[in-house]
């Protein structure tokens, strides 16, 4: 039996769901966008690196390049900021 409690929560999740899949289009449509646009203009594809987002939005990245613990994680995180920023989009 479901209350209607339920189906706000169950209606709140899908909508949240639902924003966070658009917010991924966007993103991969607008870098895709971007890097289409300087092709056409200059004839040259330019790579965009996911750690350019990061520096963007002025995040700091030191405990990423200089770890003092979880030096596991932070090598995985090394070989996935240069990663083209385009391809950490859900298709």
């Amino acid at each position: 039996m479901t209350t209607d409690t339920d189906d706000v929560f169950d209606k709140a999740a899908e909508l949240i769901w639902l924003a966070s899949w658009s917010f991924a289009g966007l993103w991969f449509l607008s870098i895709v966008g971007y890097q289409f646009l300087h092709w056409l203009r200059f004839g040259t594809w330019k790579e965009i690196p996911f750690v350019a987002v990061f520096h963007y939005f002025d995040i700091e990245l030191s405990a990423v390049y200089d770890p003092q613990n979880w030096i596991g994680i932070a090598h995985i995180a090394q070989w996935l900021l240069p990663l083209p920023s385009h391809s950490w989009a859900p298709c």
